[in-house]
């Protein structure tokens, strides 16, 4: 007699794949249906801000885009200082280099009128990056951002009109990579939160506080108390391989999205958050503030529609800032009270100006 197990082998074998296949789509199945809860605040906040921003509306707004550092700019005390009796979104992303600020106003002018408005900032440290951190595909951790952020359609026509077909392909295999690659990130993160106990509880609650502040306030700040470390620009000039002053930085990725604008007949109010007095001795000793003030000299001659907050460059002490850009809460409260007077101020000129203009 033949041996049982070596005929009836092979029949096991579809079984096994299909059993595995089951769990495989189980997994996957879970990790989507539970996404939300993996993800981190920042993700979940982007996205939040992707379906206000694709959202149709016929109500006029005053918009604050711009990366990370203008996070906590306060809706409530933007309308308040200027006046002007209309709603504010934030609508500030993780950083993803100097072409999404034209990105995300072509995909809010598909969807919507101009807003009244536009608060962005440009701040000098850019000039410094090497240009790989400032092109949108120049680093891996750019266009996820955008994924995340911008609408697929959106992405996909603007980058087919564009040839970016690099830019294109990443999209697609960011659209149909499973869950489990998707948000891998979130899964290790969430790991070694259960490894880690109560050791990760500060984390955690930094970010419900940063979710909370978001969905109530609409802005929310990276760091509460917490101070940067001594070292904390050293580590950041390794990270990025060095500050320098750079002989040519693509500033026409910035100067589209003014384009865009002042075709649209948007004004821009450039209110730049302050730096530390670290990072300003590092900017003055290698030149690039120079550089800085020679591109917004250029910029008001070139944009009718640009208003500059005054000081664009302002210094706060070390201790007010959370790591080596971000200000903390107590940072952010003086930078709250700064542009409350600023733009105060600004919005009386205006004022005046159009007085001016119908007389």
């Amino acid at each position: 007699m033949g041996d049982r197990s070596s005929i009836s082998s092979p029949n096991r074998f579809p079984l096994a794949a299909a059993q595995a296949l089951v769990v495989i789509l189980a997994v996957e199945s879970a990790i989507f249906i539970y996404r939300d809860s993996l993800m981190s605040a920042l993700n979940l906040i982007a996205r939040e801000k992707r379906d206000l921003l694709v959202r149709e509306s016929s109500q006029e707004e005053v918009a604050v885009f711009g990366d990370s550092q203008a996070f906590s700019i306060s809706p409530a005390v933007v309308a308040k200082s200027l006046g002007c009796g209309i709603g504010v979104t934030n609508y500030a992303w993780p950083y993803a280099g100097w072409e999404v600020y034209d990105l995300v106003l072509d995909a809010y002018l598909r969807r919507r009128g101009p807003p009244r408005a536009i608060l962005v900032s440009f701040m000098p440290i850019g000039l410094a990056l090497p240009e790989e951190f400032v092109r949108l595909e120049g680093r891996p951790e750019h266009l996820p951002r955008v994924f995340n952020l911008l609408p697929g359609g959106f992405l996909v026509s603007r980058f087919a009109v564009q040839k970016r077909w690099a830019g294109l392909w990443d999209w697609f295999t960011y659209t149909v990579a499973p869950p489990s690659a998707r948000y891998r990130g979130e899964i290790l993160s969430a790991a070694r939160s259960l490894k880690r106990g109560d050791r990760d509880r500060e984390r955690l609650a930094a970010e419900r506080r940063m979710l909370a502040d978001w969905r109530s306030k609409g802005a929310f700040a990276l760091f509460d108390s917490e101070t940067a470390p001594e070292t904390v620009l050293e580590d950041f000039e390794g990270f990025v391989g060095g500050l320098a002053r750079r002989p040519s930085p693509p500033v026409h990725l910035l100067e589209e999205f003014l384009d865009r604008a002042d075709a649209n007949g948007i004004p821009v109010i450039l209110l730049n958050p302050p730096v530390s007095e670290r990072m300003f001795a590092r900017l003055s000793e290698i030149g690039v503030l120079t550089a800085y003030d020679e591109i917004i000299a250029r910029w008001r001659r070139e944009h009718s529609n640009l208003r500059i907050v005054e000081p664009l460059v302002q210094v706060y002490p070390n201790d007010r800032f959370g790591d080596v850009g971000h200000l903390n809460s107590r940072g952010d409260a003086e930078f709250q009270r700064f542009y409350d007077r600023a733009l105060g101020r600004l919005a009386l000129g205006l004022e005046r100006e159009e007085r001016n203009s119908r007389k």
